[in-house]
């Protein structure tokens, strides 16, 4: 009797749950992120820990994430229901900048990204009026309303509630916003197609609009039409429109995601946990269903359609909510640590940059770690995490050509080989590849091709290749010589210190075929110089914990934390003057920041920068040690100096000995040449020059040198 009496109470409250009211006091900021969570979003970048970081940098480094955006807004905004239009791509991408703006305002605290993300706010308020189409189809304002709606509400809902208002939009301009957000709820409540992933993008926009209108009432109506969405996922995990095509299939997925986080942001994880009889939470089933076909293993096989769009929404939201409810997502899990991150924004139809929102969540640990030691592409009960366990009586599983299992180690090491052990190994043989990479995003280097085990051995077995630096390491097989089954008792990774030439002045040459300048620390570093001299030889220093430091003209090199192009003009090192030397398969070397990004030549068409997620041709650098004639050079160009700095009437400097004639050059801080001539005196008079900064250029005995002075 108390078992049907708990049942029944069971069911009585799955029913509450589906049909929820709205919260009677509604949370903010709490679209798709609370206080709590940018609060937890700026301490991370601020501490530059973890894949927060990572995806943070991807916003950052958006066009339309720039001080310089300037919106477009339209008063009549056309629609055209294959393709597209100048009017709703503006109305779509001038949302996606003002929610970028109002995280950086977060993130950074500098009032210029909160005035970017007001103006862009305000003038579509201040300007729309109305959305049109062509003829016969009235239905598609009510698809792209309900597209950018979420989007626009994002950004505001930060502006307008983060730290109880501190943003200090105007009263008079909020309420605005608010007639703007009514004049478009016109068009997403308009004649809409019986399809899912119009009408699932119909109840995000209603859901967002509730919150940030403070109306139940719109809050309820997409809820309670949400759930009977979630409940056309079937149990074997079929979403709506799967067999369409690729595209709109994630719309339907995406969209019941955040749909689900709106909810989340308001108190209730009921969308996410809602089974409708099912074994489990059918957007679970669903999502996990989907994501095989984009890794390529699940029906119908998505890989190739989706690979444009693998750094899209909505995979990281799946994960971190349904790791933080204890439920495990094994194939999200692996599409997003292997593919999907970082997010960025690339489906444009709804908001993204969610690895920099939510690959963490704000509980002291990160449930979703960017590095998981062991994962596979499929097994039959076998894990992965069996090969790790120490023995070889367990053992990872999986039936088919490709199959794989991938490490991922602490850090980017020299990766010499591995050690594997195979069940059955003394009774078949079976064939494999070993693949590496220092980011699966960028792609794989085969370093083992064509290996076959010995077929007499249980015991780990021992596979050596030339010395790479990786992170990750990968196996993929190619089954036995009985049948298609891969099966791994233990796996162990060797691995070696790499060689850095600590104590070496070196030259580092880009893909450029350049060479990378200090600039003498005179404004950024550039990869443009055409020959090794004095401001192109770095002298490689122990920075300690395994970092190096690059030291030119007794300056360091700075990364500037990937926030504005690097420079040489540090008397000391600090974490941004540290960096991980990593040598790269081809034997080039890619130099990591304190920030997790990787130094780019920018193949010498503008300064250098440290801010490339991954590695690329940019990022890989040819190297070797200055000659002795280069370095005395060097020497000779620290003979020269300019003193004093602060300048008075007179500007001395220094020349190396014997130097009988040089040639110097004074430019303002406009770059107007205020100087020049050949000179044999070592001074100059400074008695006319106005306040400012000044640039003294010397050239002597081959030897050229800049300076920054400031005259008072």
């Amino acid at each position: 009797m108390k078992k049907i009496l708990l049942t029944g109470m069971l069911a009585v409250a799955l029913l509450t749950a589906a049909f929820a009211q709205a919260p009677a006091v509604f949370r903010h900021p709490g679209v798709f992120s609370s206080q709590a969570e940018l609060d937890f979003i700026k301490a991370k970048v601020a501490a530059n820990s973890g894949p927060i970081v990572q995806g943070y940098n991807v916003l950052a480094g958006d066009s339309r994430a720039n001080l310089n955006y300037n919106p477009e807004p339209y008063a009549v905004v056309y629609v055209v229901g294959s393709g597209g239009s100048p009017q709703e791509a503006a109305f779509r991408r001038d949302a996606h900048a003002a929610y970028a703006h109002a995280v950086r305002w977060v993130v950074t605290g500098n009032v210029s990204y909160r005035n970017k993300a007001v103006q862009i706010l305000n003038a579509w308020s201040a300007t729309f009026q109305s959305m049109t189409t062509d003829a016969g189809t009235p239905n598609q304002r009510t698809l792209e309303a309900s597209w950018a709606l979420p989007i626009w509400i994002a950004g505001a809902e930060i502006i307008r509630y983060y730290n109880n208002g501190a943003a200090g939009w105007a009263a008079s301009e909020v309420t605005r916003f608010e007639s703007f957000v009514n004049k478009v709820l016109t068009y997403v409540n308009g004649p809409i197609y019986q399809t899912a992933n119009w009408l699932i993008s119909k109840d995000l926009a209603l859901l967002s609009a509730g919150v940030f209108m403070n109306n139940a009432s719109l809050y309820n109506q997409g809820y309670n039409h949400v759930t009977g969405q979630l409940d056309q996922i079937n149990t074997a995990g079929q979403i709506p429109e799967l067999f369409r095509d690729f595209v709109h299939s994630q719309y339907v997925l995406i969209g019941l995601a955040q749909c689900a986080e709106v909810a989340h942001q308001q108190g209730s994880d009921a969308l996410f946990t809602r089974t409708s009889g099912a074994s489990q939470p059918r957007l679970l089933l669903g999502a996990e269903a989907y994501v095989k076909g984009l890794l390529g293993t699940g029906s119908p096989n998505y890989r190739a359609d989706s690979e444009w769009a693998r750094k899209s929404a909505p995979y990281e939201i799946l994960l971190s909510r349904y790791t933080a409810l204890g439920m495990s997502v094994p194939q999200t899990r692996t599409y997003v640590l292997n593919q999907n991150r970082p997010e960025n924004a690339i489906e444009d139809h709804f908001l993204g940059w969610l690895t920099a929102t939510h690959s963490e969540l704000p509980t002291g640990t990160d449930p979703n770690p960017g590095c998981v030691p062991v994962a596979a592409s499929a097994d039959d009960g076998n894990v992965p995490s069996n090969v790790l366990d120490n023995d070889l009586n367990t053992r990872w599983s999986a039936n088919g050509d490709g199959q794989w299992i991938q490490f991922c180690l602490s850090a980017p090491v020299s990766v010499t080989g591995v050690q594997i052990a195979f069940y059955s190994g003394d009774t078949r043989t079976t064939s494999f590849d070993v693949q590496v990479s220092g980011n699966p995003n960028a792609g794989w280097t085969t370093v083992g091709a064509g290996l076959v085990s010995s077929g007499t051995s249980l015991a780990l077995e021992t596979y050596s290749f030339a010395p790479v630096t990786a992170q990750y390491v990968r196996i993929v097989g190619h089954g036995n010589s009985v049948n298609a089954w891969n099966s791994l008792t233990e796996v162990k990774v060797n691995t070696a210190a790499p060689t850095i030439p600590i104590g070496q002045t070196i030259w580092l040459r880009g893909f450029n075929n350049q060479y990378v300048s200090s600039k003498n620390g005179v404004g950024p570093m550039w990869c443009n110089a055409t020959a090794v001299a004095g401001w192109n030889g770095f002298l490689v220093v122990d920075a300690g914990g395994g970092k190096i430091a690059l030291q030119n003209q007794a300056m360091f090199v700075s990364s500037e934390n990937g926030a504005q192009a690097m420079t040489c003009n540090r008397t000391a090192y600090q974490d941004w003057e540290k960096f991980d030397w990593v040598a790269n398969a081809d034997g080039t070397v890619s130099l990591r920041g304190n920030n997790g990004m990787y130094v780019s030549s920018e193949n010498g068409t503008v300064a250098m920068t440290c801010s490339r997620a991954t590695i690329g041709g940019w990022e890989a650098f040819a190297w070797g040690v200055v000659a002795p004639a280069a370095r005395m050079a060097a020497a000779a160009g620290d003979a020269v100096s300019v003193y004093p700095n602060t300048v008075s009437d007179r500007v001395n400097y220094t020349l190396p000995e014997g130097t009988q004639v040089h040639r110097v050059q004074v430019k303002d801080q406009t770059g107007r040449v205020v100087y020049t001539s050949v000179a044999a005196d070592a001074s100059l008079d400074a008695s006319g020059w106005k306040s400012g900064l000044y640039y003294i250029t010397i050239i002597a005995d081959g030897i050229e040198k800049s300076f920054k002075v400031i005259k008072p």
